[in-house]
């Protein structure tokens, strides 16, 4: 029987997907004892401008927007086909395939739980993708932007999909707020392990009071779905955006 992919075919799942994966893995890494040689690659996977998932970053939004020309979706399937499969023959290069079989895989640091939460099923050893509540909602893209501030205070609008929502979807408790709180000349979003939860949204809305002395430091934000059920699900967390308290 054919094996399941673990990343979503679909574009929009797996820009969900990998978004999910690389939160999860900044907050577990800690724990697993990477060498610098896997730092590096890391690095160039998800934090290095024009490369990876930086690349695709700038390419999906473009696309999903739905105004776009062919030159700009042969650029998103370039940029996919780059950050999801790389190089295979060029050891120096990686991708989310690649780096999962050197480095998480067969790492006996990395939990079966961590790989759940990584989007990484592991039933009899063999990695499938996503089921259940989880799986089904992953299309559903969480975004975020500060849509006013006044003094010490910044209101932040939450659009599911990309619309305007002040209704939560049915089977959706809450939608939950983390935040971060930088310098305002830091320009790259923190490690996830740096966000801590602050609440949750009122009609697709989130205001946020700061602290005096926190004017003129740069406030980050993520948001992800709580689903409604005796156990917690949570949904994919959002992209991060910023704003300078003022």
């Amino acid at each position: 029987m054919p094996t399941k992919s673990f990343i979503p075919a679909k574009d929009v799942d797996f820009h969900g997907w990998q978004g999910n994966f690389v939160i999860k893995v900044d907050l577990f890494k800690v724990n697993w004892d990477w060498s610098d040689t896997v730092i590096a690659e890391w690095t160039l996977l998800t934090n290095t401008p024009g490369k990876k998932k930086k690349y695709w970053d700038v390419v999906w939004p473009v696309i999903f927007a739905g105004n776009f020309k062919p030159s700009q979706d042969h650029d998103k399937t370039r940029a996919r086909k780059d950050y999801e499969f790389g190089d295979r023959k060029n050891k120096e290069d990686t991708s989310l395939r690649l780096f999962i079989t050197r480095n998480i895989r067969n790492n006996v640091l990395v939990t079966d739980l961590e790989k759940e939460e990584m989007g990484l099923l592991v039933p009899d050893d063999i990695l499938t993708a996503p089921t259940g509540v989880d799986g089904l909602k992953i299309a559903n893209i969480l975004s975020g932007k500060v849509r006013d501030a006044a003094k010490t205070v910044q209101l932040s609008e939450i659009q599911i999909n990309g619309q305007k929502s002040r209704a939560k979807p049915e089977d959706v408790k809450d939608i939950q707020i983390f935040i971060a709180i930088t310098e305002s000349s830091v320009k790259t979003a923190p490690d996830v392990e740096a966000f801590a939860y602050d609440g949750v949204t009122k009609g697709g809305l989130y205001k946020r009071t700061f602290l005096l002395a926190q004017e003129g430091k740069r406030a980050w934000y993520y948001a992800r779905f709580m689903y409604k059920g005796k156990l917690a699900k949570y949904g994919q967390p959002s992209g991060i955006w910023s704003e300078i308290i003022i």
